[in-house]
């Protein structure tokens, strides 16, 4: 993970170990500047490039671009690698501790951008955007 300032000049790089990092895992960053990012680790770096924490995910790997909501909870598709009908999306807090992991059945795989709405409602589109999970 790498830092870049206005000029395009390097701040700071973050290197971390994975096997392969898929498509369309973009990272996000909440209201402090903390990034979260990751494959079959989720991480947490400050605004420095500074480890905060690290979970791994086990078997699992991020198949969606995370998004983090105004207290911190982050939300990650995930998926089984080679069993594309396990899907989850799994939340944890700004400090790393797990909130939840919810198992998605029936669709193939959560690949495009969540949202978050005003009322507090998680969207994640499934692939293609055939469907869209709310959660609530």
């Amino acid at each position: 993970l790498y830092s870049l300032n206005p000029s395009g000049d390097l701040n700071w790089k973050f290197e971390f170990d994975t096997q392969f990092i898929m498509d369309n895992t973009e990272p996000t960053i909440d209201s402090d500047g903390n990034i979260f990012f990751g494959a079959d680790t989720l991480y947490s770096v400050n605004y420095k490039g500074i480890l905060r924490w690290k979970q791994s995910l086990g078997t699992k790997h991020i198949f969606s671009p995370l998004i983090n909501d105004k207290d911190g909870n982050i939300y990650i598709g995930a998926t089984e690698l080679g069993s594309p009908s396990e899907q989850n999306v799994i939340s944890f807090n700004n400090n790393g501790e797990f909130n939840w992991d919810l198992k998605v059945e029936g669709e193939r795989l959560l690949g495009a951008s969540p949202v978050i709405t005003s009322s507090g409602k998680l969207i994640f589109p499934t692939f293609r955007a055939f469907n869209f999970l709310i959660i609530y």
